[in-house]
């Protein structure tokens, strides 16, 4: 499920920078390449895949388990904050960055809810019926953060 996520995304990033001429090249700094790499093959992944591990964790899954989901995806993207925080980035490349720890709160706030969830629960099913469209859009919002960035910028992808 995560590699077809990975490989929509950077379908979708190409995709868009072909579409756009190339009339300049942003200098990037090593930790510009080494963020904007991050976000292609972790970031936009881990983003788009938590919305799907939560809904299968809810319909498929026991009350130990959307705990164990929600505390799991907290410290991946804890973890994914904390990698891209280490890099000092130009302004440009900065705002991808803060879109994307912008859409973590989001997540973030959600998976602590989710944790309260039970699978047997109609509410709770209703609640998490609620989550995912609204993080699939807030994924979609940092997808475009990027691709925007690389259709500005005329930056190659990696």
């Amino acid at each position: 499920m995560q590699s077809r996520i990975k490989v929509f995304a950077l379908l979708l990033i190409s995709l868009c920078i072909v579409l756009i001429p190339c009339t300049s090249t942003a200098a990037l700094t090593s930790d510009d390449e080494k963020f904007l790499t991050a976000m292609q093959d972790e970031g936009v992944v881990l983003l788009f895949g938590i919305p799907a591990t939560m809904n299968t964790g809810v319909f498929h899954g026991n009350d130990p388990a959307i705990q164990s989901i929600g505390q799991e995806q907290t410290a991946a993207l804890d973890t994914f904050i904390a990698k891209i925080n280490a890099y000092s980035l130009s302004p440009e490349v900065e705002e991808v960055r803060d879109q994307f720890i912008s859409s973590s709160q989001i997540f973030k706030n959600d998976l602590f809810e989710y944790s309260t969830l039970s699978s047997t629960c109609g509410s709770c099913i209703t609640t998490m019926n609620a989550m995912y469209p609204k993080l699939n859009e807030e994924a979609k919002k940092t997808l475009k953060k990027v691709i925007k960035y690389y259709q500005i910028s005329a930056t190659p992808i990696n």
